[in-house]
């Protein structure tokens, strides 16, 4: 559902961390429309399947008009002593929603199809590869099921290919892209129920224009409505933020979760030295998380600098010993 005038905004903001390809996938993928759940198995017979370049919208590869379901399907061959502890499988940007299968087994999806349908489109993918799912020196199928809604659909920007990644934090929902936001403050704000529909939009992560004339107190707020599976209900659920300029309060169903450095009244700008550097972790209660539904997540955040804001770093869903993990590799 990408609108025209958007494609040139959407800049590949690179993760900080150390990355190096492993696998360079092929540039030609197989692509059939329509939805079959026998598409993600090595087993189906694919030589009817039209080829499609990867990256690149569907339509302007042979199939303009086309909104619903297609699958794309790509064979690789993995080293058999190649370390597979820390690979992970980059999709770049995908319009609207996927799901991502290895030799027939689901591992990874962004955004949800139908009937709850809710886009990705801006969310760079980024999928942790199961290690006991790989066929070490041999070849493997990567199926990648992809749902658009309207306008333009499929694998529309890259980079592709199966990556190392040492020190990165494993987040079980990615929640970076588009968030809403307003500048000023309130806290209504905070609550579940808001109406925040004519708010304007920001992309997360990334830095916005927080402190002007308009607004001189420097305080902007985020919101965004996340859905949290079942399958997490037994999980220390924390929410990573990355690194904010300069100070947060985070809400979660309206309550709050977590606060950094916040500063209510004659905040100046050395009160902020330091907080930008912070990556952000907050547990969530689980008395506060809908299951199969959706949750809402208020930040307010401050800066004494013209800009500020969520600026860098992963943000999304994660679990505490996931966050553990990834703090212990970077010591």
């Amino acid at each position: 559902m990408i609108k025209p005038i958007l494609i040139l905004l959407l800049i590949l903001a690179p993760l900080q961390q150390d990355q190096h390809l492993q696998i360079k996938l092929p540039d030609q993928w197989r692509y059939e429309i329509g939805d079959n759940p026998a598409f993600a198995l090595p087993t189906h017979d694919e030589s009817q399947w039209r080829k499609i370049k990867v990256p690149s919208l569907w339509e302007n590869a042979g199939f303009p008009g086309y909104d619903g379901f297609a699958w794309y399907r790509v064979w690789f061959l993995m080293p058999e002593e190649m370390p597979t502890d820390n690979l992970y499988l980059k999709l770049g940007r995908i319009d609207d929603v996927d799901e991502v299968f290895l030799n027939g087994h689901f591992f990874a999806s962004s955004g949800h199809f139908p009937p709850e349908y809710e886009t990705a489109w801006d969310q760079q993918r980024l999928y942790k590869i199961p290690a006991k799912l790989l066929l070490m020196g041999k070849k493997n199928l990567l199926a990648v099921r992809v749902y658009d809604f309207s306008i333009s659909g499929g694998i529309y920007e890259g980079p592709i290919g199966i990556y190392n990644f040492p020190g990165i934090l494993d987040l079980k929902i990615n929640c970076s892209g588009t968030w809403k936001f307003c500048t000023g403050d309130s806290l209504n704000w905070k609550e579940s129920d808001f109406a925040d529909s004519k708010w304007s939009s920001a992309k997360i992560p990334g830095e916005k224009e927080i402190k002007n004339q308009k607004n001189p107190s420097g305080i902007a707020w985020y919101r965004k409505k996340i859905k949290i599976p079942s399958t997490l209900a037994g999980e220390n659920l924390v929410f990573a933020l990355g690194k904010i300029k300069d100070c947060d309060r985070v809400y979660f169903n309206g309550q709050l979760i977590g606060s950094t450095g916040f500063r209510e009244k004659n905040h100046q700008q050395n009160n902020f030295n330091g907080f930008k550097n912070i990556e952000r972790f907050y547990s969530i209660p689980t008395r506060l998380v809908h299951f199969d539904a959706y949750n809402t997540v208020a930040i307010r955040v401050s800066t004494s600098f013209r800009k500020g804001g969520i600026y860098r770093g992963q943000v999304g869903i994660t679990t505490a010993s996931l966050v553990e993990k990834y703090k212990r590799g970077k010591n």
